[in-house]
């Protein structure tokens, strides 16, 4: 069958490999630089990207894919800014909008993008979710029109024959699963499925679904170390009332989600998981790490929760408090954390619901909180950090952005700046809401601008990558058909014309990119990455 719940074909396998090798490659074949204060790469038109919204980097590393909340969605390639596809939603009934951003999966036999979609017709609200070609923008099929309002962004199982999502009738939060191999609905324009499965809370609504792949097991009492399948969690969240603020905390709860070892591709004899009673709720996603051992979460009253190597359904390893919104006492992180790249013990990173931003080890042992004002003069909300971080591959600098419209470079290890945009690089960014996104060789950040009613994609380039000689000695051979040829993580190939609104920046060299203007080489610091090695 297409779902494996155990052990991974060899395509997947090797798929997976594939993807270490791409992540990789263009620090394996050559160093960092990184520059003393950034540049603007390129700027793309788009539209206004909210909070959940915003731009997100291809399996591949060629595209920069950006979601905006009118549900526009846009492919840009991320060296130069080129438009590789644009992509909208099938007509809906009623207004469509988009309050969260978009999932990847290259494991399917077509490798897609998935993204949830809201239908308002006289304040009824409705939910879709839509499968693209991440090559062409295409869309695949969508799925029967669901009740209530999106979650956040859906979530895949590793093989991407499922897609797990929430979305929240009033208050009733429902869990769902899209099978995307079952027979569709072929009587419209675009092939239609039903979820083989929900299962709905009368209470409360639900979070966003966050996941681990592959698991070592079901982390949770009565989970089966044999059961290898994708974990999924979410929790309650707190409802909103008539005039569209947050009431107190009310009743809380964690659920988590595994198909069974012996899962037989149909809805029959599945359940979520209820992980007891926590004194929190949330709308973000918690992120798993730690071979699904470990969670990360920003939760109500300004919480950062860790399970560190300790299961879901027991009390927290550590709980740290930031500073409480100033209007709603009771909200949360308004974006997920990002993680460094070390699997097992990662470096927590995350925005406050006030002007803050956090980051911590591990198990939380370690935290350092810094203030987001831009100064004790600017108005409460413009150091309000709302979309997720980015971090460099060599984890050595975190890239968080403001609704004020800055983004900062500051070291990994005490949240130390090295610059803010405004007075490094004169970049003008006019707001960022959504989530930010980096480029593979970590030389260029992806910031999504919101600017009154349009937008921008600006590719901000924060780091050279230079060539390194092969070593003396006996030669290292590579298939190559595996890697990008570009260092950068692109195809190698001349871009196409660039669109309307599109500068080209200078390349990971230093020298023209083509179809781009001279650009003098900024000065560059001493700082250099050390060479990863894939082992």
């Amino acid at each position: 069958s297409f779902h494996r719940p155990h052990n991974h074909s060899p395509w997947t396998i090797m798929k997976i490999l594939s993807s270490l090798v791409l992540a990789t490659i263009a620090l394996a074949n050559g160093q960092i630089t990184y520059l003393d204060a950034p540049v603007e790469g390129w700027r793309a038109s788009f539209a206004p990207m909210e909070q959940g919204n915003g731009v997100f980097l291809s399996p591949d590393g060629s595209m920069v894919v950006a979601i905006a909340s009118n549900c526009l969605v846009r492919a840009f390639g991320q060296a130069t800014g080129e438009v590789r596809w644009t992509s909208n939603p099938p007509p809906g009934s009623g207004s469509s909008s988009c309050n969260g951003g978009i999932t990847f999966n290259d494991n399917a036999d077509i490798p897609y993008f998935t993204y949830m979609v809201n239908d308002n017709v006289q304040g009824t609200i409705s939910t879709r979710v839509i499968m693209g070609d991440i090559d062409t923008g295409d869309v695949l099929m969508t799925s029967e029109v669901l009740a209530g309002s999106s979650a956040g962004s859906p979530q895949t199982t590793l093989d991407g024959r499922h897609i797990m999502f929430t979305h929240n009738d009033g208050g009733t939060g429902i869990f769902s699963i899209l099978d995307t191999m079952q027979d569709p609905d072929m009587s419209g324009m675009t092939p239609i499925i039903s979820p083989i499965f929900s299962e709905s809370n009368a209470t409360e609504p639900f979070s966003a679904v966050g996941v681990f792949h592959d698991p070592n097991g079901g982390n949770y009492a009565g989970g089966l170390t044999t059961n290898r399948n994708d974990i999924f969690v979410w929790s309650l969240a707190t409802n909103f009332d008539v005039n569209n603020t947050r009431p107190p905390v009310g009743e809380a709860g964690v659920f988590g989600f595994q198909f069974p070892v012996d899962f037989n591709n149909t809805g029959d004899d599945l359940d979520i998981l209820y992980f007891g009673s926590f004194s929190f709720q949330a709308t973000t996603r918690p992120v798993l790490a730690s071979n699904g051992t470990s969670m990360y979460w920003g939760v109500t009253r300004g919480e950062y929760r860790a399970w560190f190597q300790r299961a879901f359904d027991r009390p927290i390893t550590e709980l740290v408090t930031l500073s409480r919104d100033n209007v709603v006492p009771s909200l949360g992180a308004r974006a997920a954390v990002t993680l460094s790249s070390d699997p097992i013990n990662p470096i927590v990173f995350g925005p406050g619901p006030n002007e803050e931003f956090f980051r911590g080890n591990s198990d939380f042992s370690e935290t350092t909180i810094i203030s987001t004002s831009p100064s004790d003069a600017s108005p409460y909300g413009e150091g309000i950090v709302s979309g997720r971080a980015a971090v460099s591959p060599d984890d050595q600098f975190v890239y968080y952005a403001t609704q004020g419209g800055l983004l900062t470079q500051a070291e990994t290890d005490a949240l130390a700046s090295v610059w803010t945009t405004g007075g490094a690089g004169n970049i003008t960014i006019e707001s960022v809401r959504g989530d930010l996104a980096i480029s593979r060789d970590g030389s260029r950040v992806f910031v999504p601008d919101t600017v009154s009613a349009s937008g921008f994609v600006i590719a901000v380039q924060v780091a050279e990558v230079g060539e390194t000689p092969p070593p003396t000695g006996a030669p290292i051979s590579m298939d190559m058909s595996m890697a990008p040829s570009g260092a950068d993580g692109s195809s190698g190939t001349a871009p196409p014309s660039l669109p309307d609104g599109a500068t080209a920046p200078p390349n990971a060299e230093g020298t023209d990119a083509p179809g781009s203007t001279p650009a003098p080489a900024p000065a560059s610091s001493a700082i250099r990455a050390s060479m990863i090695a894939l082992v």
